[in-house]
């Protein structure tokens, strides 16, 4: 492959220094810690979970002085709430220990079980986050001097672990919106239906009601994203703990109390539709990858041929109304032949893989990029002009004869490209893209009997052929191929 550039020393050194986990940590830990509803009801601590679900995607922040921002911020954040300063040094304690464990359990699960890509992924998540919010409630509950009564332990138990199992997910699962493509963000009947639900739920009430919301929400699992999902579970949350809080008779247990029995149900309640989201989700990823398989050459990972042809023909529709012109570019790594008997077939695929490369990193969208065959690729440029395409086709040019290839025994490997180029006034499109295909093909042919590592082209305008004016892409052709050269050349 071709040699990439060297990453400057201390790079990730640089990374893993990075203030950023400080900030958040500063910031959550002292905002979250006064966080006070109606009636005493507790925090919604979010804090601990938050910050799992970041080190965990996160590996470069899994450092000594990333946990001592966490215990610091959180004594900071006890001190403020005016505690004692020995219950404070507790608290930060069990924060950063139950961070510690969590990230411990998680850092050991692949990345696509991590992200809750695969249907097994809350089997391990889930348990992991139950390990951190156990370790934090159970330091807690051990500070000395207190007496605590096993009903506190319960209570914190109940909150942090509710806690994790909804924020850690939604941390996890996040993506930029631009690489959802998975679901369908914008069907607002999964949303309308959960607040159907739950109106129906806060009408009727007693025994059961609970349960109302949990079709809605696994159809909110089906149609939106994993990040959606835990969202609106979240806000769901919040506002049942804000009923119970103002005294409404939600369904809850005398054996453990109310708020910590409320907090449990709406944990197991949430695992349905998380299962159904992951589930969802590795479906999805195995039809993106075999959609993609479908699409794109193995090797090179452009467009195979028949793709390419048929987006070549979805852009010259497209090009009609209003008229825009088009080029199209067939291109052949020279004496490829000799690479593959000269240096084998792995450096032949090397050379593909990197010629492929070159090409996808030089061109951007609305380019198309495909593989005709073999060492043969083509290039579709919509709505480029005379100039942008020779432009391009000789920038293409300069960069794969600066390609450099490593070889096993020592030296190296450098190869040069023919390309033909058949451009298309707006006036002038062809009719089918296998038209102008064949001219392009007939210009590349002309390249290799002209020397090789070459431009040629013609210019068709008002539906007559344009002679090249250039001297270096001189073509004696004057009209295109009745069908395209389907042989692989040398």
């Amino acid at each position: 492959m071709p040699q990439a550039p060297a990453k400057p020393h201390g790079t990730a050194r640089t990374e893993a220094w990075t203030p950023l986990p400080w900030c958040i940590a500063l910031l959550v830990y002292p905002l979250t810690a006064q966080w006070q509803l109606w009636d005493g009801f507790s925090s919604f601590g979010i804090a601990n979970a938050l910050m799992l679900g970041l080190l965990a995607r996160k590996p470069l922040w899994r450092r000594w002085h990333c946990f001592a921002a966490i215990a610091l911020a959180s004594l900071v954040a006890q001190l403020l709430n005016q505690q004692p300063l020995l219950s404070a040094l507790f608290c930060a304690l069990s924060d950063v220990l139950g961070v510690l464990v969590g990230v411990t359990l998680l850092a050991r699960l692949a990345p696509a079980t991590l992200q809750l890509r695969r249907e097994h992924s809350p089997l391990y998540v889930l348990p992991s986050c139950l390990a951190a919010s156990t370790a934090t409630a159970l330091v807690q509950w051990l500070e000395p001097g207190t007496g605590q009564h096993w009903y506190t332990l319960t209570s914190m138990l109940a909150t942090e672990g509710m806690n994790h199992l909804l924020i850690v997910p939604m941390v996890l699962s996040y993506a930029p919106p631009g690489r959802q493509h998975d679901t369908n963000h914008l069907d607002p009947l999964p949303l309308l239906a959960l607040l159907l639900s739950e109106l129906v739920a806060f009408v009727l009430g007693g025994p059961g009601a609970m349960a109302f919301t949990l079709p809605a929400f696994i159809w909110c699992a089906l149609r939106y994203s994993l990040f959606g999902t835990a969202a609106l579970f979240a806000l769901f949350t919040l506002w049942k703990c804000l009923l119970f809080a103002q005294g409404y008779d939600l369904e809850t247990s005398t054996v453990i109390g109310g708020m910590a029995a409320l907090r449990l149900e709406l944990s197991l309640l949430w695992l349905g539709p998380l299962t159904v989201a992951c589930s969802h989700a590795a479906r999805n990823e195995v039809l993106q990858r075999l959609h993609y398989a479908s699409e794109h050459d193995f090797l090179t990972r452009t467009l195979e041929r028949g793709t390419f042809m048929q987006r070549c023909e979805e852009a010259l529709a497209g090009l009609q109304q209003p008229p825009a012109p088009m080029a199209m570019l067939l291109l052949d790594i020279d004496h490829f032949k000799q690479v593959n008997d000269q240096h084998g077939h792995a450096m032949g695929d090397q050379v593909l893989q990197g010629f492929a490369d070159c090409l996808l990193h030089q061109l951007q969208p609305p380019a198309l990029v495909g593989r005709y065959g073999g060492e043969e690729f083509c290039v579709c440029l919509p709505a480029a002009s005379l100039e942008e395409a020779l432009s391009t086709a000789e920038r293409l040019r300069a960069a794969v004869q600066a390609l450099c290839f490593p070889l096993p025994q020592g030296g190296r490997l450098q190869i040069t490209v023919s390309t033909g180029l058949a451009h298309y006034a707006a006036l002038a499109l062809p009719a089918t893209a296998e038209l102008a295909l064949a001219l392009a093909d007939a210009q590349l042919y002309h390249a290799k009997e002209s020397g090789r590592n070459r431009v040629e082209h013609l210019a068709i305008t008002d539906g007559k052929i344009q002679p090249p004016q250039t001297q270096a892409s001189t073509s004696p052709a004057l009209a295109p191929p009745a069908a395209p050269d389907l042989s692989f050349r040398d």
